[in-house]
């Protein structure tokens, strides 16, 4: 029987438990005997670890789009922290 490494089961260690593998953008956490999870590097999240975070989470004057900012009207900068006038 193969002792599989962290992220895979199975008789061959080919089957991974995370989604999608965690994207290569985090490592697969086994919670038990059935159930693991994505640990998502920093920069990344969701339960892929797909979505790129962005700074500061946009002050909460924008959306995050792909790791970028979109600021809200008034708002302005990388992490939409700065209000324009």
């Amino acid at each position: 029987k193969c002792i599989c490494n962290n992220g895979f089961s199975g008789p061959e260690c080919n089957f991974t438990n995370c989604y999608r593998n965690c994207n290569g953008n985090g490592i697969c956490l086994k919670i038990d005997e059935n159930n693991s999870k994505c640990e998502c590097n920093q920069g990344f999240n969701g339960i892929d670890c797909s979505s790129k975070m962005c700074p500061n989470n946009c002050s909460n004057q924008g959306i995050c789009v792909e790791g970028q900012c979109q600021c809200n009207q008034g708002y302005a900068g990388e992490d939409c922290s700065f209000s324009s006038c």
